[in-house]
This record gives structure tokens, C-alpha cells and sequence, in this order.
């Protein structure tokens, strides 16, 4: 597959498919279809020798960050990885490096921008401080 069908492949067939399992209310049948549908979409990223140890070669695209995203999600829903090991070198590789989701809270309406850079004091809202580097 080439870089966008990679990445139609990860959003559509794996990241739509795990939404409906942030709903707390989703009974645990439903849930348990979705994390067997997304299971099975999963199959497919079994290690290909081919290509190296990444999606598509030995270079990290894209479509490899957007699979890291999505995967990273996994925990928070309940959604193990045992079967799928094929995503857990990936998930350790960047453990503990400041890649995990923020979980926040805010107790009021308001317009606020989130930091992407990881350089900001005020975690994980963007105070600015990228502009000094």
C-alpha cells in the first residue's frame, strides 16, 4: 500500500471504529463487537519482512505516526494488545516519552489553544513558549 492508503487504512477501518468505545454508556456487548471489528482490521498490520519493521520500510512516515496516535488510545478504552503485538514494539519504543494523551478538565466554556510542541508551562494548554526556541 502507498502513504495514503495507509492512512485512509488507520483512520477509517481503526480510529472511526474505536470512537463509539469513549461513550461510558455504550453497553458492553456493543462494545466488545466494535474492539472485535477493530481487532480483525488489525490483522492486517502483521510484520511484513519486506518492508522492515514499519509500515512501509525502514523510514518513519506519516501513516507510522498516525498509527502511534491511534494505538496510544488503546489503553484508555479498554482495548488490549495482547493479540495485536504487532503494535506493542511501537507503543514501547515511545513509552514514557511525553506521548501519552492528557486527560483535562475545564470547568468553564472557553477558547484555549493546546501546545503541540511540548515546550509550554502550562500542560496542555499552549502558553507560547515554542516562540523562544
Amino acid at each position: 500500500m502507498d502513504l495514503q492508503q495507509w492512512l485512509n487504512f488507520i483512520s477509517t477501518e481503526l480510529h472511526k471504529g474505536l470512537g463509539a468505545l469513549f461513550n461510558p454508556a455504550l453497553p458492553k456487548a456493543t462494545q466488545e463487537t466494535f474492539k472485535g471489528l477493530v481487532g480483525q482490521r488489525q490483522d492486517g498490520l502483521a510484520p511484513r519482512p519486506e518492508t522492515g519493521p514499519l509500515l512501509m520500510s525502514d523510514t518513519f512516515t506519516m501513516a507510522d505516526g498516525c498509527l502511534f496516535i491511534v494505538a496510544g488510545c488503546y489503553p484508555h478504552i479498554g482495548f488490549a494488545l495482547s493479540r495485536r503485538s504487532t503494535l506493542a514494539p511501537c507503543l514501547e519504543r515511545h513509552e514514557g516519552k511525553g506521548s501519552e494523551p492528557m486527560v483535562f478538565e475545564t470547568g468553564e466554556q472557553q477558547q484555549a489553544a493546546g501546545c503541540r510542541y511540548k515546550r509550554t508551562g502550562t500542560p496542555p494548554f499552549c502558553d507560547g513558549s515554542h516562540n523562544t526556541l
